[in-house]
């Protein structure tokens, strides 16, 4: 978006030095999430809430995607279990399914493309705060982002605010 490259310098030096302390930040928020994300797929914890909604529709979309890609066509019960009656937002489950027809459809797959979302956010956490306040402001609230545990927890509970906010803070 248009306020990342203004949050970004147009000095060489300085560029690569905010690219490399974005990148640090995002591992920094990955290890965080995976340390919970990892016991949580291996203990396969049950969905509950909207989360069987969203990964019925990104298994779905999913076989939606590949019967395209394998030219074959297009039921009007497959578009239903991607639809499901419209009852749950789109752009979740297609992010999902996107995971699921590149690698397989599975739940470890759909949390580590959130878990990595969430991480993605905390870089624009920090380029969104050193605009309003000091590089010190801005790192203590990637910080905070970091190890909240709320956004912590988002991050393998496959719900749709982690994407949510992610898109909020690129816009």
């Amino acid at each position: 978006s248009f306020w990342i490259y203004m949050t970004l310098s147009t000095d060489p030096k300085s560029f690569r030095t905010t690219v490399r302390l974005l990148f640090v930040l995002f591992l920094a928020s990955l290890a965080v999430r995976l340390v919970f994300t990892v016991p949580i797929n291996a203990v396969d914890m049950p969905l509950r809430g909207d989360v069987p909604g969203y990964v019925a529709r990104a298994v779905g979309f999913s076989e939606v995607m590949d019967s395209v890609v394998q030219g074959e066509s297009i039921t009007f019960e497959d578009l239903d279990k991607f639809y499901q009656e419209g009852k749950w937002p789109p752009f979740h489950p297609f992010i999902l399914g996107l995971g699921f027809l590149l690698f397989e459809i599975n739940l470890d797959v759909a949390r580590l493309i959130v878990t990595l979302i969430s991480a993605l956010t905390t870089p624009l956490v920090y380029l969104l705060t050193k605009r309003m306040t000091t590089h010190r402001g801005a790192l203590i609230s990637a910080a905070i982002h970091i190890f909240f545990p709320t956004f912590v927890a988002f991050a393998h509970l496959l719900w749709s605010e982690t994407l949510f906010i992610f898109l909020l803070f690129l816009a």
